[in-house]
């Protein structure tokens, strides 16, 4: 079917955008290269974050039997007949419906401003020490038009639970009646401070598909593990009080090794039992 039209045609550059806030980058697609934001171009129409002439350009060439170079890896991936695999751009037009593909090769879309339905943000991780870059700036004006589009919303965070930008979005979804359908998933790096704890389950209130990511990592702890019964004791009334549809919780390899070196890890497992397993999920990461 989308052969009939383009047989390089990749859905991915008009659905989703990966904003890195922090370090003023954009991508398309996790298999591009992460390109500088244009700063004049940002200043002046704040959705050329992800309508740039260069996004602009891959689309004109997937929409036109064309292959861009940076879409390469998924072109290696479809010309290797040993693979046996779908590439990233074959999987993605699976859920893609004629129409919408009819739709975005007319010739009058093609240099046509779009908002993407699926966003990965990451905010600026220092709290407030700065002023908003322009890419953050940008964002924040962009941001009413993207509410009304999107389905899923993924928000990235390194090294503080929340920073005031995430705040700040949580307070619009009070504001406006809630998330509407939108799917949000939070990662962040949990800890046992109950006043952060209350003022999150306080503001995600309106959030109505939330998943929360709770990485914990061994130099959150700088090897003191004295903290974990709290630590659980807050999770678990994060739990109880939040209306969170699903909390992973991360572990990296080398703490999950010290908690069962240490018998703590059955702490997290007595968490999982007295919750529903499909509510609360364990994962290592190595």
């Amino acid at each position: 079917m989308i052969n009939q039209i383009s047989e390089s045609f990749c859905a991915i550059p008009w659905k989703q955008a990966i904003l890195n806030l922090e370090q003023e980058l954009v991508q398309s697609c996790h298999l591009h290269k992460a390109l500088p934001s244009p700063e004049k171009l940002i200043s002046e129409n704040p959705s050329q974050l992800y309508n740039s002439p260069e996004q602009k350009n891959i689309r004109t060439q997937l929409c036109s039997n064309l292959k861009p170079i940076q879409c390469n890896q998924c072109w290696q991936t479809e010309d290797n007949k040993n693979l046996q695999k779908l590439s990233l751009r074959q999987y993605n037009n699976n859920n893609i419906s004629f129409e919408e593909l009819v739709f975005y090769n007319q010739p009058e879309n093609l240099n046509k401003n779009f908002n993407p339905s699926h966003i990965e943000l990451t905010f600026n991780s220092q709290q407030n020490s700065t002023l908003p870059n322009i890419a953050t700036q940008s964002f924040w004006r962009w941001w009413p038009e993207l509410f009304n589009n999107l389905d899923s919303l993924i928000i990235k965070e390194n090294q503080t639970f929340l920073t005031q930008d995430i705040w700040h979005l949580l307070d619009y979804f009070g504001d406006h009646g809630g998330s509407k359908n939108i799917k949000i998933s939070i990662e962040c790096s949990f800890n046992y401070h109950l006043n952060l704890i209350e003022r999150f389950i306080e503001k995600s209130y309106y959030c109505n598909h939330l998943t929360v990511i709770a990485s914990l990592q061994l130099k959150n702890f700088n090897n003191d593990f004295t903290h974990i019964p709290k630590l659980i004791q807050t999770i678990e009334y994060f739990l109880i009080h939040s209306r969170i549809e699903k909390l992973w919780i991360h572990l990296d390899s080398i703490l999950y090794k010290k908690f069962t070196d240490e018998n703590l890890f059955r702490h997290f497992l007595e968490l999982q039992n007295k919750f529903s397993l499909g509510f609360i999920e364990i994962k290592i990461q190595t």
